[in-house]
């Protein structure tokens, strides 16, 4: 045999240091949890490095993604300590339809390493009226460290509370995505009380990143902009003809949100898969609005422009002759 062979013959045995090793098949079991599970039978060390993250981000009550494994409420509550205490991602669909407040409570507090909670709901655009939630869902949020949250937020807790935004369980929410329709258009209201009630989240000492449904009346979003102390990003869902109105009625309260860079407007079609994306290290509808920002964007002055740049120049614009 020639050096050269020998070479060869050498080379084909070296090893990846077992640091490399890890983090590669970690990689791997973070980006597709699904596809790693055949990771678990090839050594033990690799079952141990995997396994836990095959638990770290969970779709429960309703059908998987393509890269999650199936879960339901009944699995996730006989999960062993271990499983349950590697939960970091959690979706739960019609979970408040679907579990008393008390079983929720219970569940939460058995998953204290949960930092995304996504708590979907078939009422997503539901109009906001003040509730008084069973207390044991805010112990059972105490005990998290959530990150990031995204719910019906005056279904979950109750908004009348002075003292919700100083509990534990919002010290360090930075991401906070509303799904309650904060103003209807169409009927009068009492638009200070709603703005004096949900102007409170300017409390929430770590937030940056805030999210509603639905877009809401131009002097709230005025006073989002102008009190929030650490707001980077605030993002509005609606489509086109719903931007026209906000700002044909801005009035005095125009100014402050066409020239702040924050404001974003996004349309998702595909609510589930933005969230799935994200928390499995891809692009979702923050890191888009964070671009957004970035890149200095403020909203036109001419409406044509308005149409063809404002809803997504961060997601699909809609063509300049659409209505």
């Amino acid at each position: 045999m020639s050096s050269s062979e020998g070479d060869v013959g050498a080379s084909a045995k070296i090893a990846l240091p077992p640091e490399l090793q890890r983090y590669i098949l970690e990689l791997v079991a973070l980006g597709s949890p699904v596809h790693a599970r055949g990771l678990l039978c090839v050594a033990w060390r690799v079952k141990e490095w995997v396994e836990p993250l095959l638990y770290r981000t969970l779709v429960v009550g309703c059908r998987r993604g393509p890269d999650l494994p199936p879960c339901d409420f009944a699995t996730l509550a006989a999960f062993s300590n271990a499983r349950r205490g590697a939960v970091r991602n959690l979706l739960m669909f019609e979970s408040l339809a679907k579990l008393p407040a008390s079983e929720l409570a219970d569940l939460l507090e058995s998953l204290p390493g949960i930092e995304d909670l996504y708590m979907a709901d078939n009422e997503f655009d539901r109009k906001w009226s003040p509730a008084h939630p069973n207390p044991g869902t805010l112990r059972a949020f105490n005990n998290l460290s959530l990150r990031r949250l995204h719910c019906l937020l005056g279904a979950t807790f109750d908004l009348t509370d002075p003292t919700l935004f100083t509990q534990p369980a919002f010290a360090k929410l930075t991401h906070l995505e509303v799904f309650d329709r904060l103003f209807s258009w169409e009927d009068d209201e009492d638009v200070d009380a709603v703005i004096a009630c949900w102007s409170r989240l300017a409390e929430l000492p770590a937030l940056t990143h805030l999210s509603l449904e639905a877009i809401p009346k131009p002097p709230f979003c005025a006073q989002i902009l102008q009190t929030f102390p650490h707001l980077r990003v605030f993002i509005a869902h609606a489509n086109m003809s719903e931007v026209r109105r906000f700002f044909r009625l801005a009035g005095p309260h125009a100014a402050v949100v066409r020239q702040d860079p924050r404001f974003i407007v996004l349309q998702i079609a595909h609510w589930r898969a933005d969230w799935e994306n994200g928390v499995l290290g891809g692009e979702d509808s923050w890191a888009k609005a964070e671009q957004a920002v970035a890149a200095g964007y403020m909203v036109p002055e001419n409406d044509r422009l308005l149409q063809r740049k404002f809803v997504l120049g961060h997601v699909d614009a809609p063509d300049e002759d659409d209505d």
